[in-house]
């Protein structure tokens, strides 16, 4: 990930530093971080139409031995992106389902967002960021580094502070076992049997999605 933005953010928010943050050495930060490149990294590569894209989990301790949920997922990229592009940065990190932010970083663009909101159908449309801050803005430097500072968000008061747009019921992971709990309850059938018939259509639709390495399908 780009050094100058992440120096920025350790200097100025003390967030943790550029090293920690792109490489976490903590057994546990090292799996959500390899976890979070090949469930947003490599899918928003394929579709950046040649720009650069990074995506780093951010941890309370990059050094530690447990496996603590990150507290927030930074994506940086190397170009302004379109509402499309957006839409599909804010639904991967919906069905990440690991962490309650999302901050994003395009050129001098700075942007939060929340996890836990269900993605609009319709991928033209921009979802809404929580927080914008324009980095050539001295005004919006200085309001970035009170909102986004590290005690901020590492201490969930960022996230509390915007309770109403943090609702852990439209977490993806609660989305589908509300979902698979009104199929089982409208369709009628034993419940051993609807287990089975669900168990089939999620492993079909697992090896619909498949796709290969240049991100088409198999």
């Amino acid at each position: 990930m780009g050094s100058d933005t992440l120096d920025f953010f350790h200097k100025r928010l003390d967030w943790p530093s550029a090293a920690e943050i792109n490489a976490p050495k903590g057994p546990g930060a090292k799996i959500y971080a390899s976890l979070a490149q090949r469930k947003l990294g490599q899918p928003l590569l394929l579709q950046s139409g040649g720009g650069s894209v990074q995506v780093c989990v951010l941890t309370k301790n990059p050094q530690a031995e447990d496996s603590e949920a990150p507290v927030g997922l930074l994506c940086q990229f190397s170009r302004t992106l379109s509402p499309r592009m957006l839409h599909e940065v804010q639904r991967l990190a919906w069905n990440f389902c690991r962490t309650p932010l999302l901050v994003t970083v395009e050129k001098h663009l700075v942007r939060a967002w929340s996890c836990y909101e269900t993605p609009n159908l319709d991928p033209t449309i921009q979802p809404s960021p929580i927080d914008e801050f324009d980095l050539r803005s001295t005004k919006d430097i200085d309001r970035l580094i009170d909102v986004l500072h590290w005690i901020e968000i590492a201490s969930g008061q960022y996230v509390a502070r915007h309770s109403n747009r943090f609702q852990e019921t439209n977490r993806s992971d609660k989305t589908l076992l509300r979902n698979l709990a009104y199929i089982q309850k409208n369709l009628g059938l034993p419940l051993d049997v609807t287990h089975d018939l669900l168990a089939r259509f999620i492993f079909i639709q697992f090896l619909c999605q498949r796709k290969d390495k240049s991100g088409k399908l198999r």
